[in-house]
């Protein structure tokens, strides 16, 4: 028997679906060739899965490098990733399950060019730049006489018969309304454009925006005593979360054990996460960062990971940063920017952590309208907000073209890659109808999409796109039936499995660990798993 907690489906993925499939035309699916837009991590994920299966994959890049965002380079360039650049992720929930780390990481959290040097070698495993078409980039993508149709900007033209858009959604910045509309003397960019402290010298910087970026960027200039000043402005509060614990441990591998996500109660999974972010909170707090306005633990309340918690406040305490409300509007003749609490604040160059577009901008209009909406909801104060929702079931079938998935298009407490490596497991194996379960409907997956949309009415979350990381990888290895076993009879006649059943139920989910049984099993995953733990 199964020592594993099993996956819990909504009641929608839990009625039989072979009743129903007689009615909505759920045929068996004749893909063969796939048509793959980028190579970045997932890309490339997806280009081994298609090989893997059989499928005939042919992928297209518009830069001369696969590895997408962590290959840095100068601006204009698809990356955003600046110098200093580590993950948020350990690197033990970075491994992909057929490959681990082939060297050392400098830290627990892998700076950029790490990551990039991991993805060469993984091409390198598996061959698989001779899928890639290298300094192509897709113009349009679109449907026609039951054939996928993709352009490129040389005005080639390829058929497929399935599309994964393996894009990403961290090439594309938003910046504010008066950031593009002002013409003044302050130097203002996005960090999808920022390096280094080099261009800041003697300058008073103001950070828009309080994600992931804003902080990392933000300690950066301060630690830089060449850099007159550092003051970041938020429009809302967050949640500041550290990547490690007191003991400087990785957070990310707590968090995604299957003890706390299934064996531990909600009270009990929110208390010991309040105990984790509350003492630090409450210093941040203590220098003028907002709180959320739903609460700290309210599901609608934002977050931001911090990789340096105690430089971060030493720096405030040091007046290095200082935290200010959300910019109104900048003069246009000098260097004065207007806040929303009426204060005025003298600077140099702006820098605006303000996000992604997170689109797939290459898909036929009328599909890219039906998958990336937005949704309206209303705040604790009756307050109206805009939400951008992007319409696919699992977070990445189409659910009226089961031919078309957009891989990588969620946010996770886990490593998006790990997560888009089985997105590609999962959906390759939809299209050689090899899942252990009945493939899902049209009109299961409206319904599911359906029923998503109702509750990110009810919740009203900071991000739409975000996935329980261990429950999402559990839901697609159940239909996979790939989930990690152990037979009770094994354990008691071999004493390693007792080893591996504490890494199973004490460690972090990580990707090895759905390739111990069933679908896709390998012959060395067991001891793999311990290896990385």
């Amino acid at each position: 028997r199964s020592m594993v907690p099993k996956p819990r489906h909504t009641k929608t993925e839990h009625k039989k679906r072979s009743h129903e499939n007689l009615f909505t035309g759920v045929r068996k699916m004749a893909i063969e060739s796939v048509g793959i837009i980028g190579t970045g991590t997932i890309g490339l994920c997806a280009i081994h899965w298609c090989v893997k299966r059989g499928l005939k994959p042919v992928a297209f890049e518009r830069n001369n490098h696969i590895g997408g965002i962590w290959v840095a380079e100068e601006p204009p360039c698809h990356s955003p990733a600046y110098d200093s650049l580590f993950t948020n992720s350990s690197n033990a929930l970075m491994n992909l399950s057929d490959h681990p780390f082939p060297f050392k990481t400098s830290s627990a959290f892998p700076h950029h060019k790490e990551i990039s040097t991991y993805y060469e070698t993984y091409a390198d495993k598996f061959e698989l730049r001779k899928y890639i078409n290298f300094l192509t980039e897709v113009t349009r993508v679109y449907k026609k006489d039951d054939k996928w149709i993709v352009l490129t900007s040389a005005g080639s033209s390829y058929q497929f018969d399935a599309i994964m858009c393996c894009s990403g959604r961290l090439w594309d910045p938003v910046l504010p309304r008066w950031a593009k509309t002002v013409s003044n003397p302050i130097d203002i960019i996005h960090s999808h454009q920022y390096r280094n402290t080099s261009k800041y010298v003697g300058k008073n910087v103001l950070i828009v925006g309080i994600g992931n970026s804003a902080l990392d960027i933000s300690l950066e200039l301060a630690q830089d005593p060449n850099v007159k000043s550092v003051m970041v402005s938020c429009r809302r509060g967050t949640t500041i979360i550290p990547t490690r614990d007191g003991k400087g441990n990785p957070v990310d591998k707590r968090l995604t054990s299957r003890m706390f996500n299934y064996w531990i109660n909600s009270a009990m999974r929110a208390l010991l996460f309040g105990r984790l972010v509350q003492d630090v909170n409450k210093k941040f707090r203590k220098y003028g960062l907002p709180e959320p306005a739903d609460g700290m633990g309210a599901p609608s309340a934002p977050f931001s990971n911090l990789k340096q918690t105690e430089e971060y406040l030493q720096a405030l305490k040091n007046n290095r940063i200082s935290f200010h409300s959300g910019v109104e509007s900048v003069s246009s003749s000098e260097k004065l920017v207007f806040l929303s609490d009426g204060a005025g604040l003298q600077v140099d160059a702006i820098i605006c952590c303000t996000g992604y577009k997170g689109t797939v901008d290459y898909l036929d209009d009328e599909i890219h309208r039906d998958i990336f909406r937005t949704i309206s909801v209303t705040d604790k104060k009756g307050e109206i907000r805009k939400l951008k929702w992007i319409k696919l079931y699992k977070q990445l079938v189409y659910p009226k073209d089961h031919t078309l998935c957009c891989l990588g298009m969620f946010t996770s407490i886990g490593n998006e890659s790990s997560v888009g490596e089985m997105q590609a497991r999962w959906i390759t194996a939809l299209w050689k109808d090899e899942l252990k379960t009945t493939r899902p409907s049209t009109v299961e997956m409206e319904a599911e999409c359906e029923r998503v949309r109702k509750k990110l009415l009810k919740i009203r979350p900071p991000v739409t796109e975000f996935v329980r990381y261990v429950h999402y990888m559990d839901n697609f290895a159940s239909e996979l039936g790939c989930m990690p076993q152990i037979n009770v009879l094994e354990m008691l006649a071999n004493p390693f499995k007792w080893r591996l059943l504490y890494a199973l139920l004490f460690g972090p989910v990580v990707p090895v660990q759905y390739r111990i049984n069933g679908q896709d099993k390998l012959d060395n995953a067991e001891s793999l798993l311990l290896s990385q733990l």
